[in-house]
């Protein structure tokens, strides 16, 4: 009864030793490469993704790539998502950049000389919510 006793605390004490070994090298190991995404005939290398807030409600995909694409540091920029916040006074993108280079984290412009000036803010940590939908009317429906 006593070898069985010690067999079984043998046995746990081996899972717990290979299970804190399993848990400290999957901390200890690298993150996997950075996926390439192609775009066509171009591709986006080091596809980071960045959140892009404070894009006025009038502003389409094209737009907001052309103010971003003026800008300096904001090289190739390819719009992933462009949709209405929750509180529907401007909208949020993501967007990738085609040389992997990290961006400024406020652009400020305007699309036209003579426009208000627009003050975007970019990131990467995507801390609180981030709206990457918006369904048109006749898709949204609630249940």
């Amino acid at each position: 009864m006593a070898w069985l006793d010690l067999f079984h605390f043998f046995f746990l004490a081996v899972i717990a030793f290979l299970s804190v070994l399993w848990y400290c090298r999957s901390l200890l190991a690298s993150p996997p490469a950075s996926v390439t995404t192609p775009l066509g005939d171009a591709e986006v290398s080091d596809a980071r993704t960045y959140r892009v807030q404070g894009v006025p409600i009038t502003w389409q995909r094209d737009q907001l790539q052309s103010f971003l694409a003026n800008h300096d540091g904001c090289h190739g920029p390819v719009i992933r998502s462009l949709a209405l916040e929750a509180h529907g006074r401007s909208q949020t993108g993501t967007v990738t950049f085609r040389n992997g280079m990290q961006p400024p984290m406020k652009v400020r412009g305007s699309l036209q000389p003579g426009e208000d000036t627009k003050t975007l803010m970019l990131d990467d940590s995507f801390l609180g919510l981030t709206t990457l939908f918006t369904p048109s009317q006749e898709d949204h429906q609630v249940e």
